[in-house]
Order: structure tokens, then C-alpha cells, then sequence
């Protein structure tokens, strides 16, 4: 008989929350605190092997614009700010016209349309292993 097992994250996603007080602000206040969650140390080193399973799968099939800066090797912010004032005085040169817009995505997962999100990994051929545990922590 061949027996399939069904694994699932639910342990890993479990965190311990400790308060750790502000500085300046009296202790008798729930407020006075700052949360910090101890997650899994298993849940840690799985996130990071599998971060970098889709990076290298992401990178190596070019599903990544090369305008994406983050979660990529050799791409870090400051690089990105120098590529734009490059933009801004190539455009200042040729005299153009140069329109920024720049928007905050703070908390943006909390927000993802989970099931689209699946659907994308589809399309863009992430494979199936890898989608089913990005599933798991939905």
C-alpha cells in the first residue's frame, strides 16, 4: 500500500511572544511594551534553504525583472537610488520631462490575494513542491 504523508507547517507558525519594554515608559502599561515573537528555529533555517531554492529557481529561468531590487543578490537599495538620479540627470540632459512616483507597500503580503498569488507561481513555472509549501503558510 502506498502511503502518502501530508505535511503541514502548523507547529512552525506557532511563536512565543514576549514584551520588551520601551525605553522611558512606565512598565505597568500593556503599551509600554514591545512584542517580539520567538518563532521556531527549525521554521528559520527551512525559510532560509527555501528562500534561496525559489531565488536560485527565479533568477536562473529570468521571471525576475532586472528593476527588482529586493530579496536579490548584488541589487541592494543604494544601487537602485543611484540607478534613479542617473534617470533624473539623463533626463535633466536631454532635457525631458521626469515624473517620480514612489509608493509605500509596508505590510503588503498581509494583504496579497492568496489565491492569485498561487496562480502566478503557476504561470511563471515555480515548481510544484515549492508552490504546495507557500500554500501552507497562506
Amino acid at each position: 500500500m502506498l502511503a502518502l504523508k501530508i505535511v503541514t507547517f502548523e507547529a512552525w507558525k506557532e511563536a512565543v511572544i514576549i514584551g520588551i519594554p520601551k525605553p522611558g515608559k512606565p512598565r505597568d502599561l500593556s503599551t509600554s511594551y514591545r512584542p517580539i515573537s520567538l518563532l521556531n528555529g527549525l521554521d528559520k533555517l527551512f525559510k532560509k534553504v527555501f528562500k534561496s531554492r525559489l531565488s536560485d529557481h527565479l533568477l536562473t529561468n529570468s521571471l525576475i525583472i532586472n528593476e527588482q531590487f529586493g530579496f536579490r543578490p548584488n541589487h541592494s537599495c543604494p544601487q537602485q537610488t543611484l540607478q534613479l538620479v542617473e534617470h533624473i540627470s539623463e533626463g535633466f540632459k536631454r532635457k525631458r520631462k521626469i515624473v517620480a512616483i514612489f509608493f509605500d507597500v509596508a505590510k503588503a503580503f498581509n494583504k496579497v490575494w492568496h489565491a492569485g498569488l498561487i496562480y502566478k507561481l503557476h504561470q511563471l513555472q515555480v515548481l510544484d513542491r515549492l508552490v504546495f509549501i507557500i500554500h501552507q503558510y497562506t
